[in-house]
């Protein structure tokens, strides 16, 4: 989050928005948090992907290797672990 915090201080004022009340402005980074940021970022808990290049992936693999069977799957899965 400091990173998050940093990067906005550091932008040009003239792109900062006015906002009319405290809950728009609210509203604004909740957007920007979950729309762009959480999205994006690397995580450490998924081979330090984004979210949305690790689902992806998984996509391709699943559907280039479908596996009818998914007792096998999670058996496979526990004896990785």
């Amino acid at each position: 989050m400091r990173g998050l915090i940093g990067q906005r201080r550091s932008e040009p004022s003239h792109t900062r928005t006015k906002f009319r009340a405290q809950a728009e402005a609210k509203m604004a980074v909740f957007e920007f948090i979950e729309g762009w940021y959480h999205p994006r970022r690397r995580h450490s808990s998924i081979q330090y992907f984004s979210p949305i290049d690790y689902e992806k992936r998984h996509t391709i693999s699943a559907l280039s290797n479908p596996n009818p069977n998914p007792s096998t799957e999670m058996g496979q899965l526990q004896r990785e672990l």
